[in-house]
């Protein structure tokens, strides 16, 4: 729906945050779906996950992710911040665990 922000990592992965709103340079933008996670390789050229954020993490019509930064080590982590004016400045901390059991986190404070 709408690419936010993307991260390459060296071993061949584009990180691309979905945040599921179009028409964001209007006065009103449109949600057209949850904010997703989505991470292609780009040497297979194959999706390798697309995670829908829980409600809890981030929600359908009060997130809005913005940056990333990708940790590919250990299976991958990533932190992204979300600047939705609800609830601004929040990380939002994600980990894809080697056994692909992705994993959301919102900080508290």
């Amino acid at each position: 729906q709408n690419v936010q922000n993307v991260e390459i990592v060296p071993i061949g992965q584009i990180w691309i945050i979905d945040g599921g709103r179009t028409e964001t340079l209007s006065s009103k933008s449109v949600v057209k779906c949850k904010p997703k996670l989505v991470v292609f390789d780009i040497v297979k050229m194959e999706n390798v996950l697309t995670y829908t954020f829980p409600e809890d993490v981030a929600s359908f019509n009060g997130s809005f992710l913005y940056d990333i930064v990708v940790d590919h080590t250990d299976g991958g982590y990533a932190y992204i911040t979300d600047n939705s004016g609800k609830d601004p400045g929040k990380t939002i901390f994600f980990q894809f665990i080697i056994i692909n059991i992705p994993k959301a986190y919102r900080t508290v404070e």
